[in-house]
């Protein structure tokens, strides 16, 4: 049985073979655009206020 997970809308699941993984290579602006994102968050949220509701799952990336 293989346990799955919900991120962002998408579900993730471990693969069905070791011989199915892949590893996908990200160019830089892939990369830096979501960091950039995550840094702002905190300034955005103050300057919003009280009505200010975090979006994280928008942005979901665990290995950036």
């Amino acid at each position: 049985m293989h346990c799955c997970l919900p991120l962002a809308g998408l579900t993730v699941c471990p693969p069905k073979t070791a011989h199915s993984t892949r590893t996908i290579a990200l160019d830089r602006t892939t990369i830096v655009a979501p960091r950039a994102h995550r840094a702002r968050r905190p300034a955005e949220a103050d300057a919003y206020g009280e009505g200010y509701r975090d979006g994280a799952a928008s942005l979901s990336v665990r290995s950036i």
